[in-house]
Parts: structure tokens; sequence; C-alpha cells
């Protein structure tokens, strides 16, 4: 028989005390609106890796749960405000206050893109852009985040980021989840 840790199973009971206070026999769970973790397909059904997760947690638990997909601060938000029992989410520094971090996943890279034809080997190549794209309330690092000479755009979605960049004087640069950014490169032809 498989052990859980303490940890682990001091969650499950906290999250099926949950249950009776929101008043719905159901727990409400959050997942960040961004394809490909969460996104509703080409007709309009809820999918995406991380929607994926909470409904196969959900169907061999036999928990019934409502999942709403939203954007990432919209999500922290709820969160903070007690507005759903639990999400999905990347490890973030400065979050620590109002998540409580079950399991990790999976780690993922941050990286920073720039358009085509200009140069991103260095940190020092960000002064050079015109505009950088950063997902609203992203943590990237200490440097990055109190850096007054960086001209930080903040944004609701990547998608949103990822075609600004192939419009030309919109955006110079991208930051964020590689596995998004890559993703919606990709889906959306974007880059070379």
């Amino acid at each position: 028989m498989r052990k859980m840790s303490l940890k682990k199973v001091l969650i499950f009971v906290l999250i099926m005390l949950s249950l009776p206070i929101n008043g719905r026999g159901e727990l409400l769970l959050n997942v960040i609106e961004s394809a490909p973790f969460g996104y509703r397909n080409e007709n309009g059904v809820p999918t995406g890796t991380h929607y994926d997760y909470l409904s196969k947690i959900s169907e061999r638990s036999g928990i019934s749960r409502e999942i709403t997909m939203l954007p990432r601060a919209r999500v922290i938000h709820n969160l903070e405000q007690g507005k759903c029992d639990a999400a999905i989410m990347f490890r973030s520094k400065g979050r620590d206050d109002i998540v409580e971090y079950a399991s990790r996943i999976r780690e993922i890279k941050i990286v920073a893109i720039n358009r085509k034809g200009l140069p991103l080997k260095v940190y020092d190549d960000l002064y050079h852009s015109r505009g950088i794209g950063i997902m609203r309330e992203l943590r990237i690092s200490k440097r990055f985040d109190n850096d007054p000479n960086l001209r930080k755009i903040p944004m609701e979605k990547y998608d949103i980021i990822v075609r600004l960049l192939t419009e030309p004087g919109r955006l110079d640069t991208g930051v964020g989840n590689a596995i998004a950014m890559t993703y919606l490169i990709n889906r959306l032809g974007a880059m070379d």
C-alpha cells in the first residue's frame, strides 16, 4: 500500500472541510485561462492540461467540483479573498502568504523572446526594447521586477503578448512561461 505524506493528508482533510463552508457541496476550483493550461477548444469546450488535471482528480476522487477558467490576476484575487478552494498555479515568490502548495507538478522556465531581428543575448539587451510584454503581476526576479529602466507593459494573456510581438511597432519583447509562449508561437505561426 502507498503511504501518503502527512502534509498531503492534512491538505486533503482541509479541502474536505471546506466543502460545507461554501454551501454548495462542491469544490470551487480556478484554472488560469492561458493555452495550453486552460482554454476553450474550437468547439467552445473547456480543456487544457491544468483543466484536465482538475477534472481527472475530481473524477477519480468522486468529489464534486466547479472549475472556472479566469485570467491569472483574477485567480490570485480569488485565492486572496477565499472565493475559490484551490487552483493550479506555478510557484511564484510573494504568493506563499495566500497559497499552500500541495505538490510540484513540473518546473517551467521563464523566457524572454524578442521580435525577429532584435538581438537578445544578455539582460542588458532588454534596455533596447521599446516595450516588454509581461503577464500582469508575474514576478520574474528582483532585478527584473524592480528595474525602473525597462519598459514593461502588463498584459492579461500570453496570446496577446505573442500577437503583439508580430505587429510592427507594438512590442519588442515578451517575457513569461516558456511552455505557454512556445505553444502560442507555434499555434499562431507567429514567428520564424
